[in-house]
Parts: structure tokens; C-alpha cells; sequence
């Protein structure tokens, strides 16, 4: 969503997020991932070993262009829960969801999608970002360049803010998604400590 383009992470919430899921991607060459991108809704990228494609499929879509605005997590789950089940595969291995959010989930039950995933066996993990600081969005045009920031109906700046009912409802998610929540330090994407939870317990399935 827009807000993903505030700068409280720098240079911005999503470049920060795209840059974590590549050296995420990297360091585990051997695994087969698939992209959902979401706001109000979702655009997916099948699972494939072919990470160069799922990164550039990542790369090409941005907030401003995106056809529905808003953020829906129950939506992005949900069509994650789809790629599993369309792709043959997916059943003989570790299945793991790992969420990028600011929380902002401003329609939709991403906690009844979180059960209902886990109720397949895929865990869902969520990796929070944003600063509790009221940060502007900034505004771009369809060609991606910055005009100065979202304004709402009577002219005031738009800010978004990590708020304590946001990391309440993360948390609620990824314990119905028989997940872990992950919080990055101010300035931070947390991608890591997902990356070292996961890595863990795949490897404790395929032995």
C-alpha cells in the first residue's frame, strides 16, 4: 500500500522490504518461492525455483500503480494459501508464509485467514515494519516521480504510524497462523530473524 513508501525505514518501507526479500531469496537459492503483492488486493507470482524472475516480478510493481488501493493481509494470505494449493509440489515440503507489513490492514479477518492456512499446515509469520512516529507518505506520480505527500479530503498530510493496536493484531495473526510476529528495530526490516527461524525448522523437517 502507499504507506509502504514512507521513509521512517530508509530509503523507504517497501525498497527497504524488496532489498531484505532478495538477499532473503539469495541465501537460499535452492527454494522454491512465490511473490504475492498486496493492497486493497493481490497480484502472485507462482512458486519457482527461478528466483531472478520472482524478484524482478517484485520490482515491477509499485504502490502508485497498483489497481486497488487500501491493505488487506486476510486477502494476501488467503491468495498465498492459493499458490500452495495450485502448485503439485507444494504438499511434500515445509509451506511457509512470511508476511511484510506496517500494519495498516484496514479490511478483511487476517486472523480467520491465518487459521485457515494453519488448518492446511502452512504457518504464517509476520514481519513488522514502521516507526510508532507519525511519518508522511510521500506522493509519486504513474511514472515515479515524487510530488511532495499524500493529503487527505481537507488538504492535511496523510502519515501512517505503527500504533499498539496494529502489533496486536500482527500477533494475533501469526499465532492463529501457528507462526512467529517479528518486530524490527526502529530503521529495520526484520527479515533475518525470520530467515534463521525458518531455515531451522525446515531443516528440522527434512530430517
Amino acid at each position: 500500500s502507499k504507506s509502504m513508501l514512507a521513509r521512517d525505514v530508509r530509503p523507504s518501507r517497501i525498497e527497504r522490504a524488496r532489498a531484505e526479500l532478495r538477499r532473503l531469496m539469495e541465501e537460499e537459492p535452492g527454494d522454491r518461492v512465490g511473490v504475492v503483492v498486496f493492497a486493497g488486493a493481490t497480484m502472485e507470482y507462482p512458486l519457482t525455483t527461478d528466483h531472478e524472475s520472482a524478484q524482478r516480478f517484485l520490482r515491477e510493481v509499485e504502490p502508485w500503480n497498483f489497481p486497488v488501493g487500501g491493505t488487506s493481509i486476510g486477502r494476501a494470505i488467503t491468495a498465498a494459501q492459493e499458490l500452495f494449493r495450485r502448485d503439485p509440489l507444494a504438499a511434500r515440503r515445509s509451506r511457509v508464509v512470511i508476511v511484510l507489513t506496517d500494519g495498516e490492514d484496514l479490511d478483511g479477518d487476517p486472523v480467520a485467514a491465518a487459521r485457515a492456512a494453519a488448518s492446511e499446515g502452512i504457518q504464517v509469520f509476520i514481519d513488522a515494519i514502521g516507526s510508532p512516529v507519525p511519518e508522511p507518505i510521500p506522493q509519486f506520480t504513474p511514472e515515479g516521480r515524487m510530488v511532495g505527500f499524500e493529503r487527505d479530503s481537507r488538504g492535511q498530510v496523510k502519515t501512517t504510524q505503527f500504533t499498539p493496536q496494529m502489533e496486536q493484531q500482527l500477533q494475533a495473526v501469526a499465532q492463529a497462523g501457528n507462526g512467529r510476529y517479528f518486530r524490527a528495530r526502529t530503521g529495520e526490516v526484520g527479515i533475518e530473524a525470520i530467515r534463521r527461524e525458518t531455515s531451522r525448522k525446515t531443516s528440522s523437517k527434512k530430517k
